[in-house]
């Protein structure tokens, strides 16, 4: 029998004996046991009748309890010795009755014991009793008045000393928190078992509500989400999202087009179905009005109407050019359809945005256009929020665009919550008006995963405390003080374990990224509920469960056992002679345990773990110091997802040919000013010439034509007030009361969307603008020209910001600075994280060693887990991150439950024992945990997304680090700290008065 076990057993009949004591005391007069017996004790006190009553009690109680081996009473002048098949490893002295001459008076009675552990494997002597106070195991003074039993002091020292007396070897003493928890959890239990209906009740209800709004709120992803908090790229965000989106966010789209007979989308085929579509596009889908009215792309656009209108005008010029010149008949001298810049009779459009792919003719010779071939086609709608439009309206309008081009099937996975926790607590941020995102989907199987540890150490517990109340039964045995048990055995564990996956949790909400911090959220929520839950519903199960065990057991035990031969005792005639299957398995396992502690205690075995744990901590460095930085947005799509093609066709042809930067003028001021306007003129020429720039081609700057309007106005004499026009022509600035004018000449309407301006008192005021620049390379297919790119023109644009209010965006921004900030936040972290563990290991077991072997532990798996990640080709990014702060949380469970249960463990009998009892309580629950927690998990994979893959190779590489950091590297640690200990501690007595 474990010596946990064992102590616990002679303890429990320890208390038997008492309480039959008790009884005989309260019947003495009824039975006729006052008086003397007629002899006297070993210190010539003459004893009475309750003496030799209750010395008897003990003795038989004490001998057939299977724990003692030698037994000293003071009613006794000998040693009594157990007989050797019913021995065990304790020795307990007594004093059966103490003060038995007061049983007619009011003064207290009661039995005083103390408990020794003997030497060695040999038979005990009175060597094992003769020793120091400070040796002993246990010891009590148990007072009984009437029908009151009094116990005075759980343990030996604080009979004779106070609280700042060393603790005696041998003799674990808890903190007060962990005290008070016991006691609390003690309590808690019986409320729990009077009232486990009502619990399971209350706790359903609010589950039902939590549930009910998780399923009712919307899915809302934020673009910015992955974004540190304070980047500059957010604020250019809110800068490009203020202007273009008046009243919120409007439509944008994309619609790219790639040939599928042909090489090239300049084939006439190709031309027409891309005409064809995008009539179809501006036609076919509608928008409901403020007013109730389906209104067409055309109908309901105001600013970028002509967005598309260079690509219409090309493909058509260039289909009756084709033709013209199948006819034989000259092309025309008035249409030029070359890339960049096409001039269609005087009028110049840019076909950069449309065409991409681009391989241009060497020849010299007239053709209808510079471009052999062309890979891809770039459509674009874009229209501001309208009255009455709503994000779900936009979303339908966009969606109904996909799947009249696409015919796809949708995969509907219903997925019931696994865990009441999640259901309810993210329901509560819901209703708190927290954004219910896509990340919080991870959420219930991380739960899962941590309640299932939890849920495998009560039930061990609950198993142990049941055999043990089966073996030993104990008087006013209910549910409620089995639970009592359990909780108190393993609710401080539990509650670490909930405490360090929420600080975990903790360190990530403050992380810059806000979806990592909505993860921390709903984390930290659900796994306070967990607890919560495991406390009283999973508890009230128990109870039930335990009431109906019970029962079974008292049925069992009216049932008459009807011996086969002349010995009852032999099991050769009975069928329970066979051994039952959990039986062998739990002899085997016990032996196996007791062969892996020799391996674990052995020196040759922990100097080579030590080597394993160094090599595995330089190639894990190592690979963290090589781990690539990177996010680009297919990572946010699942794999099957038509935008991760859409995202690599970006990449492959638009951003090496047109990667553009939009540049927001906020305060364009006074631009009648030619000063003003030719410092303005300035930044764009400094923009256009950067490196990769397509100069003045790839530039939409509406100034420049609106000041070849100014000229001709001027020119014609068109403009009222022609004389003042022409001073400020002349000073080399533009006059924007004509730009009203200027935005509704047909060719220039395309400058509609770029340009915001009002009237006051019949003036005209331009209040902002944006202007476009495009650069190329093939370089930036890779995130870090790309950055490149954005730090240069961030660069430009804060020379001048102060004078117009520049602002820079980029599609890509807002991964760029993400990609910056990581490393940063990475480390940030894993300290904050770590520096939690270690608080809350320190607080719970207020042992300085055990806290720093656990967070040596922890620390390991941390750099375990990066550096393995980045030697199978992970890239450190958000997600990975989010990924790494939770598996962080759960590096903690079972070291914390290790760590705990061998600093509770009694410490007399050595390492060994210390390990055994560890190993035997926490080795099994967590293997258990590790393998559900691991299956949990895995069923992320059954979703294509990058998400739900990080999550699952994060947490898998979590968990067999862990195990082999908790149940292999943390008992040899603990083996080779003993030893050092061993060696340099200098054993220190405690003053014990001697009363």
């Amino acid at each position: 029998m474990p010596i946990k076990e064992e102590l616990t057993s002679l303890l429990t009949n320890m208390l038997v004996a008492i309480k039959a004591i008790s009884s005989a005391t309260q019947k003495a007069g009824l039975a006729k046991l006052y008086g003397i017996a007629g002899s006297t004790n070993i210190q010539g006190e003459e004893v009475k009748k309750l003496d030799v009553l209750s010395n008897e009690l003990m003795i038989n109680i004490l001998k057939s309890s299977y724990t003692t081996c030698l037994l000293v009473s003071e009613e006794n002048d000998e040693l009594i010795e157990v007989e050797e098949k019913r021995r065990g490893k304790y020795i307990v002295t007594f004093d059966p009755l103490d003060g038995s001459s007061n049983t007619d008076c009011l003064v207290s009675i009661g039995t005083i014991f103390g408990i020794y552990k003997k030497n060695g494997d040999g038979p005990a002597t009175v060597d094992d009793v003769l020793k120091p106070g400070k040796e002993m195991v246990a010891a009590r003074d148990v007072r009984e008045r009437k029908n009151q039993l009094f116990l005075a002091d759980l343990y030996v020292w604080e009979m004779t000393v106070n609280e700042k007396t060393p603790v005696p070897h041998g003799v674990v003493k808890t903190t007060r928190l962990v005290r008070g928890i016991s006691w609390f959890f003690e309590k808690w239990s019986h409320f729990v078992a009077n009232h486990a209906v009502s619990l399971i009740v209350v706790c359903v209800v609010l589950t039902l509500i939590g549930t009910f709004k998780v399923a009712t709120t919307p899915n809302d992803n934020d673009i910015t989400g992955y974004t540190p908090y304070g980047a500059r790229a957010r604020d250019e965000f809110d800068v490009m999202t203020d202007f273009f989106a008046h009243n919120g966010n409007g439509i944008a789209m994309f619609v790219l087009i790639l040939p599928t007979r042909h090489e090239s989308v300049l084939h006439p085929d190709v031309l027409r179905e891309a005409l064809r579509l995008e009539d179809v596009l501006t036609s076919n889908f509608t928008m409901l009005s403020a007013d109730g009215k389906h209104e067409n792309y055309q109908e309901f656009c105001t600013n970028f109407c002509q967005i598309n209108e260079p690509f219409v005008q090309f493909a058509r010029s260039y289909l009756t050019e084709l033709e013209n010149s199948e006819n034989g008949t000259d092309l025309s001298e008035r249409i030029s359809l070359n890339y960049p810049i096409t001039s269609i009779y005087s009028r110049k459009m840019s076909i950069q945005p449309n065409f991409f792919g681009i391989e241009m003719v060497n020849e010299t010779r007239k053709s209808i256009t510079n471009i052999r071939s062309s890979k891809l086609i770039a459509l674009q709608l874009r229209s501001e929020r309208k009255e009455g439009w709503n994000g779900q309206a936009i979303k339908d309008f966009e969606m109904s665009i996909t799947n009249y081009f696409e015919n796809f099937s949708l995969a509907i996975a219903a997925c019931i919550c696994p865990f009441m926790a999640c259901g309810t607590a993210l329901g509560a941020l819901f209703f708190c008006g927290v954004r219910f995102g896509s990340i919080l989907c991870v959420t219930p199987f991380l739960v899962l995963a941590i309640g299932v540890d939890d849920a495998y150490l009560m039930i061990h517990s609950w198993q142990r405390v049941t055999a043990e109340r089966r073996k030993h039964p104990v008087e006013n045995d209910s549910p409620g003080s089995r639970l009592s048990e359990v909780l108190v055995d393993t609710g401080p564990a539990i509650l670490i374990s909930a405490l360090t996956n929420i600080f975990a949790d903790v360190a990530g909400c403050f992380t810059s990224s806000p979806e990592i911090s909505l993860l921390g959220y709903g984390n930290m929520a659900c796994i306070f509920c967990d607890f919560l839950y495991q406390i009283t519903f999973y508890s009230a199960i128990m109870t039930i469960t335990g009431y109906f065990e019970m029962k079974e057991e008292e049925q069992k035990r009216h049932i008459k056992k009807i011996a086969c031969g002349a010995d009852d005792d032999d099991s050769s005639c009975t069928s329970s002679s066979v051994e039952s299957f959990d039986v062998v398995v739990k002899r085997k396992v016990q032996t196996f345990l007791e062969f892996y502690i020799s391996l674990l205690t052995n020196t040759f075995f922990q100097l080579f773990i030590i080597a394993v744990w160094a090599i595995f901590l330089f190639i894990s460095i190592s690979g963290i110091t090589v781990m690539n930085i990177n996010l680009s947005p297919r990572k946010l799509f699942m794999e099957d997802s038509s935008l991760r093609e859409m995202d690599d066709l970006r990449v492959q042809y638009v951003i090496p040919n047109y990667y553009l930067a939009n540049v927001f003028v906020r305060k364009p001021g006074d631009l009648t000013d030619g000063k003003r306007l030719e410092r303005l003129n300035q930044f764009v020429e400094e923009m256009e010439h950067l490196n990769g720039s397509w100069g003045a081609l790839g530039t939409n700057y509406f100034v420049r034509d609106f000041v070849e309007f100014q000229k001709a106005m001027v020119e014609e004499e068109e403009i009222e007030g022609g004389e003042e026009e022409k001073s400020i022509v002349k000073r080399g600035g533009i006059d924007v009361n004509n730009l009203p004018m200027f935005l509704e000449w047909p060719e220039y309407l395309f400058w509609k969307g770029f340009v915001q301006y009002h009237n006051d008192s019949n003036k005209t005021v331009l209040d902002r603008f944006f202007i476009t620049f495009a650069i190329h390379g093939d370089n930036l297919q890779s995130w870090p020209a790309r950055g490149d790119a954005l730090r240069e023109w961030r660069k430009v644009v804060d020379n001048y910001s102060g004078e117009f209010g520049l602002s820079v965006f980029s599609d890509d921004g807002i991964y760029v600075d993400l990609i910056e900030n990581m490393p940063t936040d990475a480390w940030q972290s894993a300290v904050a994280t770590l520096a939690c563990m270690a608080f809350i290991c320190f607080v719970f077991m207020y042992d300085i060693p055990t806290v720093i072997v656990a967070t040596s532990i922890i620390a390991s798996i941390m750099t375990g887990i990066l550096g393995i990640l980045s030697l199978t080709g992970t890239d450190l990014d958000p997600i990975v991150m989010s990924a790494l702060i939770i598996s962080i949380g759960f590096s903690v469970d079972i070291p914390a439950h290790i760590s705990y249960h061998y600093h509770t463990s009694s410490s007399e009998n050595g390492i060994r024992e210390r390990l055994h009892q560890t190993l035997s309580s926490v080795g099994f629950p967590a293997l258990q945990a590790s393998v559900s927690t691991s299956l949990c998990v895995l069923s992320l994979k059954f979703t294509s997304i990058y998400m739900s893959n990080a999550f699952v190779k994060t947490m898998i590489t979590c968990m067999i680090l862990c195990v082999f950091h908790a149940l292999v590297l943390l008992p040899t640690l603990f083996a080779i700290f003993h030893r050092i200990c061993s060696l340099f501690s200098v054993k220190k007595t405690s003053p014990v008065e001697s009363k």
